[in-house]
């Protein structure tokens, strides 16, 4: 039987750094722990080379390097998804503005004040 905080059973301590999880803490781990799936992926040979070889360097699994990859880059997306409305969000603004008639803020206030 494995222990219950093993990589195999828990998957979240196989995304830790070396020297991480000490595993003194069972309890802690069993609390933590993570749904983990597991997929097939087809990677050119070339580029599991370089993977193994970044997993190696960085005392990691060649699943934790997926899972940075992929955050890395569904964060980058939602950054580009948030962007691209706020300009939208301008363009709509903008357009706003020009059908409205122009507004010198600087004068109104000037007007405003000699009036009271």
């Amino acid at each position: 039987m494995r222990c219950p905080s093993s990589p195999r059973t828990w998957g979240r301590t196989e995304l830790l750094a070396p020297g991480q999880n000490t595993g003194y803490n069972h309890w802690r781990d069993v609390l933590e722990a993570q749904v983990v799936w597991k997929i097939n992926v087809s990677l050119p040979e070339e580029v599991l080379e370089q993977l193994d070889l970044a997993a190696r360097e960085s005392h990691a699994s060649r699943s934790a390097l997926l899972v940075q990859a992929v955050e890395h880059f569904l964060a980058k997306k939602e950054e580009e998804r948030k962007q691209e409305n706020r300009r939208q969000a301008t363009e709509q603004i903008s357009r706003l503005a020009d059908e409205l008639d122009p507004w010198d803020g600087p004068a109104d206030v000037l007007k405003w004040r000699d009036r009271h």
